[in-house]
């Protein structure tokens, strides 16, 4: 695989591209203030600063973060904190979450018996997450599993013990 930043972008001598409902917003974002956190096992965050943007900013606009031409960031903005140090700088301070919260927040009571992963996934996909823009992507063993038993619990946690009961990761890719 080719290192993305090997690749020069003539169009931009800012290799980093933040989109906020797919509009270009480099522009307004302050220098030196996205920090993106991710740690295993735990939804990818990312924060900025707005700096006097035409539209506000708000709790659940669409955000995308590129690292030249490689997407290394997607979700939503989940808190907004509006500063004014001044009359004339307006900053919005924005916290976002990828789209593992969706998972986090979907709980589902249902259980399957001697079904094939895929089976349960297409399952939640076509139910519980029907409204979601998901997909399946690389399963390496179909096993079929004897139980998945789930009582209100978050689809990212049923999704990861099943991956761990067949020896795979699971993972959101952006």
């Amino acid at each position: 695989m080719q290192d993305p930043g090997s690749i020069v972008d003539p169009t931009s001598l800012r290799p980093i591209l933040t989109e906020i409902n797919g509009v270009d917003a480099r522009a307004i974002i302050k220098v030196d203030s996205l920090r993106i956190q991710d740690t295993l096992g735990q939804p990818v965050t990312a924060a900025f600063v707005v700096v006097n943007p035409a539209t506000p900013p708000v709790v659940g606009d669409k955000v995308r973060i590129f690292y030249h031409s490689q997407l290394i960031f997607a979700g939503t903005m989940d808190h907004v904190d509006k500063a004014s140090d001044d009359l004339q700088t307006v900053e919005y301070a924005v916290d976002c979450l990828d789209w593992t919260q969706t998972l986090i927040r979907r709980k589902f009571r249902r259980n399957f018996t001697n079904v094939p992963i895929q089976n349960v996934l297409d399952s939640l996909l076509d139910n519980e997450l029907a409204d979601e823009e998901l997909s399946i992507g690389t399963i390496e063993s179909r096993a079929t599993l004897p139980l998945v038993d789930s009582r209100s619990g978050k689809a990212l946690d049923v999704c990861r013990d099943m991956a761990a009961a067949t020896g795979q990761t699971f993972y959101l890719e952006f």
